[in-house]
């Protein structure tokens, strides 16, 4: 994980979300622009997503993988070692799946989800209701802003992955 200083690196894989949930996410991310952020989201190739705002555009980076294989390998060090929050919006089990691959890399989860999962617990991410821009924007906030925050939930969930 980069050092705290830099800017907050949020990564996301567009499969795990659906086109109204990425968009949820930039609606949100577009109301901080007075914070320091990238966000990543990997994309399979030949995928179209929806535009994001003026405001967020130097800050939004798709990188493309051959495939959806390809897009969600999760040991692929390219998209996890920059990252210092994940971002999903999937359902358990698949959330937990998600969840446990972030936390082995280190990196606190940020989920829209209905239900939470098992793995996900205020020590180690937050979850906020599906499509809730409002909710999500004050949870990325205040992880982007709590550098501190952040870096505890970050020991959290190295110690959580430790236990499977």
């Amino acid at each position: 994980m980069p050092p705290m200083s830099e800017p907050c690196a949020i990564l996301a894989f567009a499969r795990f979300m659906s086109p109204p949930e990425l968009d949820a996410l930039i609606q949100a991310l577009a109301k901080l622009a007075d914070l320091d952020w990238t966000l990543r989201v990997v994309v399979a190739r030949g995928w179209s997503g929806a535009p994001h705002p003026p405001c967020v555009a130097a800050r939004f980076v798709f990188t493309t993988a051959a495939d959806w294989d390809a897009a969600t390998d999760w040991d692929a060090s390219t998209n996890w070692d920059a990252a210092d929050l994940f971002a999903c919006a999937v359902e358990p089990p698949d959330l937990d799946r998600a969840a446990a691959d972030a936390f082995r890399h280190g990196i606190p989860v940020i989920a829209c989800a209905a239900a939470p999962g098992t793995l996900i617990t205020p020590e180690t991410g937050l979850v906020c209701p599906p499509g809730d821009v409002e909710q999500l924007s004050k949870a990325i906030r205040r992880l982007i802003f709590d550098t501190g925050l952040r870096r505890d939930m970050a020991a959290a969930v190295r110690a959580r992955a430790r236990s499977f």
